[in-house]
Order: structure tokens, then C-alpha cells, then sequence
């Protein structure tokens, strides 16, 4: 990164904390989190297809805990943590009370707080990734997890398809509009959306596969699996072209060599 580019990266990225720890640190959004307690649409086929039985899990931008609890029987131990400080404060209360003894903590995933080679599997389920906006620290989360990854180790993500419409047409297609000078930009990166829950607000960033997966192979990942939650929905497990293509999320299961 240029010298330039890292003061600009550096403002996305507190102003992006900042953002994520007033959506989800309080009212409404924080206590649907808090409630939730079901495996998404494709995750409970991609959990048991790609993930081990027994070692050391790290839950990346954990939230409120949901997918920690549920991996617990699978795992014989888990670290989790969230850059949301109310969120990890709900997890640990229900850790306490489950007696799951899971090491749940505040952490920023551009800059993972742990040893290398440490984990046999890492999560950052729910489209976690997306919340970074700026594409180096996207990239550094890559870097970092494939860091502390075992060779051989499994890490397991989703991201929100760019490929969806409306998203094209309320926030793509303007921001076109208004590089040319008709419209007014709203600020946002090229592929970036603004996401509603009751009465707050949060800007994500939007993917296409097709990037991501030369991605993860130039951080030197191998991609196992992928699919999309349009298919996985309907039970279409099996590889397929057009699952780049779906407008709603995409599930990525990869493997450090």
C-alpha cells in the first residue's frame, strides 16, 4: 500500500468500527442477535462437509456468539471474538451460563491477536467480511487467517453477491451516473451497499466471486468448495457455473496446503 492510500484506509476503516459498533451494539439490532440461535440457509451442510471434528476453531467476528455455541459438541476448543464489545458482553453471559467454555474476547480481524499455525479451522460465517470496506484490509484479513491457519487447516466464509439488481440499481448505477455529472455520489465505494435493521443503518461491501477466488488463491489458499445460498436453499449441493452469477450470498470452504 502507498503511503497515500494507508491515511485514506485508515479513515475507512475507523470510520467502518465506528459504524459497526453503534448498528450492533445496541437496541433492536443487538437483541435480534442476541435471539438468534439457528444454523443460516447452507451452513449446516458446509459445517459438516469441510470442518474437522476435534481441534482448535477460531470464530472470526463471532458476534453475540450464535455459531461458536452451535460448533461447541464439534470442536474441543474455540476462541471467538468481535470487534463489537456489547456483543462479546451477551456471548460471555451465555457462555456462563451454558458452561461451554469458550474463550470469547474483542478483536479486530485485520490484525488477528493470536499465534501462528494455532487453529485447525477458522469461521467468519455471516458475511463478516463484507463489513470491511476497504479491499487491502479485506486482503489482510485473507493474510492473517491463512497466518494462523495449520497446513491442511479449513476456513469457511460468505460473502454478499455484487450480482443482485437492486443493489445495482439503488447504489451502483448512480454512482456511474454521478461520474459523469448526472447525480449526486453518495460517497460510497463502487460495489458498496447501505443495509437497514429497524431504524439503523450500516454500509457493506458487496463481492463477486469471481475476484474472490483469485483471491484466496493468490494469499495461497485452495478453494475445497463453493456454492451459493440460492442453491444450497434448494439442496443443489453440486458445483455449478451460474452460482457466481446468484444474487443473494456465497459460501466459500478453502484449505491451507
Amino acid at each position: 500500500m502507498t503511503a497515500s492510500r494507508q491515511p485514506e484506509a485508515e479513515i475507512i476503516n475507523f470510520r467502518s468500527v465506528i459504524e459497526k459498533q453503534l448498528f450492533y451494539g445496541r437496541g433492536e439490532v443487538l437483541e435480534q442477535y442476541s435471539r438468534a440461535w439457528d444454523l443460516r440457509t447452507g451452513e449446516a451442510y458446509v459445517f459438516d462437509k469441510f470442518f474437522p471434528t476435534g481441534g482448535r476453531l477460531l470464530d472470526v467476528g463471532c458476534g453475540t456468539g450464535r455459531t461458536s455455541f452451535l460448533l461447541a459438541d464439534r470442536f474441543d476448543e474455540i476462541d471467538a471474538f468481535d470487534i463489537v464489545p456489547e456483543m462479546i458482553e451477551v456471548a460471555r453471559k451465555r457462555d456462563a451460563e451454558l458452561r461451554t467454555k469458550i474463550n470469547f474476547f474483542v478483536g479486530d480481524a485485520t490484525h488477528l491477536p493470536v499465534a501462528s499455525t494455532r487453529y485447525d479451522a477458522v469461521l467468519f460465517a455471516y458475511n463478516g467480511i463484507e463489513g470491511i470496506l476497504d479491499k487491502q484490509s479485506q486482503m489482510n484479513v485473507l493474510s492473517e487467517v491463512f497466518r494462523v491457519l495449520r497446513s491442511g487447516g479449513v476456513f469457511i466464509f460468505t460473502t454478499k453477491s455484487c450480482f443482485n439488481a437492486n443493489y445495482a440499481r439503488r447504489f451502483y448505477i448512480p454512482r456511474l451516473m454521478a461520474q459523469i455529472g448526472i447525480g449526486r455520489h453518495d460517497g460510497g465505494t463502487p460495489l458498496e451497499v447501505e443495509v437497514t435493521q429497524g431504524n439503523q443503518k450500516m454500509r457493506w461491501h458487496t463481492t463477486n466471486p469471481l475476484a474472490m477466488k483469485a483471491q484466496l488463491r493468490r494469499t495461497g489458499f485452495e478453494l475445497l468448495y463453493f456454492n451459493s445460498e440460492v442453491r444450497l436453499g434448494r439442496g443443489q449441493t453440486g458445483s455449478s457455473l451460474a452460482a457466481n452469477f446468484h444474487r443473494w450470498d456465497h459460501f466459500y470452504a478453502c484449505r491451507k496446503p
